[in-house]
């Protein structure tokens, strides 16, 4: 993220509907891996505005381990999934958030061809 601010945001659209079961997150050292994410499923063009539409399907707390953590989804609210939203609302005292690596474990569920 930019200097003096600690949000980030992450759009992740799927090539087919997928059911979401995890999320795997490695954010960065010295307080600037995200501490409070809110995640919003099916969003197009989606801005930092979803945080005041307050229309999240989940939101959680993350651990400061720069070695990574692995978050269980809750499987009724990511089903039929066709792109992703990933809002860093807040880190963990630094004045901008790192994330090296950000991945999803699921199933596909229909294929879409473009």
């Amino acid at each position: 993220s930019n200097d003096d601010d600690p949000e980030l945001l992450f759009y992740i659209p799927f090539k087919s509907q997928v059911d979401i079961k995890s999320m795997t997150m490695i954010g960065g050292e010295n307080g600037t891996a995200p501490l409070h994410i809110k995640l919003y499923t099916n969003q197009e063009n989606p801005d930092f505005s979803l945080l005041e539409q307050n229309k999240f399907v989940m939101e959680f707390e993350c651990s400061d381990n720069i070695e990574g953590e692995i978050y269980e989804l809750k499987p009724n609210k990511f089903k039929s999934v066709t792109s992703l939203t990933v809002i860093v609302c807040k880190n963990h005292g630094a004045n901008y958030s790192k994330v090296y690596y950000l991945s999803f474990t699921g199933t596909r569920t229909r294929v879409n061809y473009f």
